[in-house]
């Protein structure tokens, strides 16, 4: 779902919660990604319970988890950006994220990860 320019979702594994906003920096009435457990019966919606993953000053640029096989591999993507969004060549299009190369922007980075994480479950 996307709210002026902002990508909100929610991935659950087992009873497992992640909740997400791509573009926001978390703070103590918002979030960037949280993990919370769910109790039985619960329903996986996005929701701001729960450990907030994200550290200050940074944000998530992109989140996507699938399971390509439908079997007990999931693959995981995740981009980060620390510094605000204003570093940014160009702050449209946070899927490819590039940090300004200037003295005045000195507090810019980006990473990325992707991985194969396998169930134990």
């Amino acid at each position: 779902m996307t709210l002026i320019g902002i990508t909100t979702g929610v991935y659950c594994i087992g009873n497992i919660k992640y909740s997400y906003k791509i573009g926001v920096m978390p703070t103590s009435t918002d979030y960037a990604l949280k993990r919370s457990y769910m109790g039985p019966g619960a329903t996986c919606e996005a929701s701001n319970t729960g450990d907030e993953l994200v550290p200050n000053n940074s944000m998530l640029t992109s989140f996507n988890i699938d399971q390509p096989l439908g079997g007990k591999q999931y693959n995981i993507k995740a981009a980060l950006l620390y510094g605000s969004k204003d570093n940014l060549v160009d702050t449209s299009d946070l899927s490819d994220p590039k940090c300004k190369v200037d003295n005045s922007y000195k507090y810019c980075a980006v990473t990325s990860l992707k991985t194969v994480v396998t169930s134990r479950l």
